[in-house]
């Protein structure tokens, strides 16, 4: 290393033990290795790793957790740089010329300080990654305009109250999450792909002052009542919609217009909705690409039936976190839904079950009547009862199935004095249903109830492992018919071929009893 490019401190710090220094000092362990001297009580702070200068060839740099005062002098020698991370640095301004020097910079992270406002230069052109995430920024100014390479801009955890005005035409995904946004300013500037406005004040949104055209993923909340989205609007080819109205302490009805909305997003993948009153749920019915459905703190009002499941083929992943009456529903009538056959994780956290049968499991929860390894089960924040009823969990279930089993738990109800609540899968409770009688007495519940693990939920639906089936069976009668084909033809040749080579004795006996009858014929016409 060169001797120029560092500055080495060493520092010894004594400490008298009777003559008090006016100003007490303290070894700098933010910054410096700090070591207690052998037999004295001085202390040696070491500061060799202390870097005054960047070297001309690095292209990446992070300065974390370091009390900075940053400067265009600090980032002098900096103009090669591509990755500037600052992030946890105390810095509460940036002077406009601080990167003036960093023409080459594409990716700057200024998380985790005390920024309250923000300068750009115009010479940035290269920038394309911009995050300033947990700051005290209450507002950006125009000056971002001047990123006209910018593609992403983080903003969460800031003190925002309204969206830009102006944000540079090249942004695809803008997170302002977890701010104070009440309003959307139009923004026809905006074509990006993801945008993500999740804890906030949002009331209402509406697409007639956005560009979305090109939006993909649309996340709102936490006081989401209405969206409204023109009809015609591009944006209903959305893969992903968040919407959230948690800050309500009343649930807010979801309202017609709003459902009607979510029956035009027929391309999305993953939907969430948080803490609204539904009556029912047949806006989920057109969406038949969706396979990440979350409905958590839900409640139903008025719903008997689950028609807007009956399309929901390709639905891996359901959670259903605080959706009491949901769930209930949902488990009572699973095998009769598409989801029986396609789910892999279920959630089921803080829903207040008691009881969890067998027959209430998907049955792609299970191959060859065991539990599928890939599998997921989300029990968290439920006190079931350990009973016969969950016994098949313990013969069957690993901690691998469960999201976090130390927090999954039920009660004893045979010792209704202690009602001791103990963690799921404990080894106690596991040995108590592999006994004769708990393991007889299982099985002869799963016989009467004639559970059947693969059970499909429609039986004139065709499945890929009936096709599969059939494909096979096809295979083996064109087999079968070929092979008796070409055992006749071998037959029909073979004797064609006896009959053409036949011994000459027989010839003879043939010929001679031709001439016989010949013989015969002339004598009888004699005679007459």
């Amino acid at each position: 290393m060169n001797n120029k490019n560092y500055r080495i401190f060493f520092a010894i710090l004594s400490i008298l033990p009777i003559v008090k220094p006016f100003t007490e000092i303290k070894c700098p362990t933010e910054i410096c290795k700090c070591m207690r001297i052998n037999n004295t009580e001085n202390s040696a702070a070491e500061c060799s790793d202390m870097i005054t200068e960047v070297p001309h060839n690095i292209i990446s740099l992070k300065i974390i957790k370091n009390d900075l005062n940053l400067t265009s002098q600090t980032l002098y020698s900096s103009q090669n740089v591509l990755f500037l991370d600052i992030s946890g640095c105390n810095l509460s301004e940036i002077k406009k010329d601080t990167f003036s020097i960093m023409k080459n910079l594409q990716v700057l992270n200024l998380s985790n300080n005390k920024l309250t406002s923000l300068a750009f230069e115009q010479n940035l052109h290269s920038l394309t990654e911009l995050y300033l995430d947990h700051n005290d920024l209450t507002s950006i100014n125009d000056e971002l305009l001047n990123l006209t390479q910018l593609r992403i801009l983080s903003v969460s955890h800031n003190k925002l109250i309204s969206f830009p005005s102006n944000l540079p035409r090249s942004l695809r995904f803008i997170n302002m999450s977890f701010n104070d946004i009440a309003h959307t300013i139009q923004n026809p500037q905006f074509d990006g792909e993801i945008l993500d406005l999740k804890r906030n004040q949002i009331e209402c949104i509406a697409s007639q002052g956005w560009n979305m055209i090109n939006l993909k993923v649309l996340r709102l909340g936490d006081k989401v009542k209405t969206i409204l989205i023109d009809a015609t609007d591009e944006t209903i080819g959305l893969t992903e919609f968040l919407s959230s109205a948690r800050n309500w302490i009343e649930r807010p009805k979801m309202d017609g217009a709003t459902q009607n909305i979510l029956k035009k997003m027929l391309k999305l993948t993953f939907l969430t909705l948080d803490y609204y009153l539904i009556e029912d749920l047949k806006f989920l019915q057109p969406m038949e690409e969706l396979n990440k459905l979350i409905l958590s703190y839900i409640k139903v009002d008025k719903i008997d039936s689950l028609e807007g499941f009956d399309k929901l083929q390709k639905l891996n992943h359901l959670d259903l976190e605080g959706s009491k009456e949901l769930t209930s529903l949902i488990l009572d009538n699973i095998k009769s839904l598409p989801i029986d056959e396609s789910l892999t994780y279920l959630g089921l956290r803080n829903t207040e079950l008691k009881q969890l049968h067998l027959q209430q499991m998907p049955g792609s929860f299970f191959i060859y009547g065991t539990l599928h390894p890939d599998i997921k089960l989300d029990l968290q924040d439920n006190i079931l009862q350990c009973d016969i009823n969950i016994c098949w969990i313990f013969l069957q279930m690993k901690e691998s199935h469960l999201i976090k089993p130390k927090f999954t738990f039920c009660t004893d109800v045979e010792n209704k004095k202690s009602n001791k609540i103990r963690p799921l899968l404990e080894n106690g409770l596991r040995s108590r249903c592999l006994e004769t009688q708990f393991r007889t007495t299982y099985h002869k519940a799963t016989t009467e109830q004639n559970i059947k693990y693969k059970q499909p939920f429609n039986k004139n639906k065709t499945t890929t492992t009936d096709i599969i089936v059939l494909v096979i069976i096809t295979f083996l009668i064109v087999l079968l018919i070929l092979i008796v084909c070409l055992t006749i033809l071998y037959l029909y040749l073979r004797f064609k071929k006896m009959h053409m080579f036949l011994p000459t004795s027989n010839l003879i006996q043939a010929t001679r009893l031709q001439e016989i009858d010949h013989s015969t014929e002339d004598i009888h016409q004699g005679q007459v």
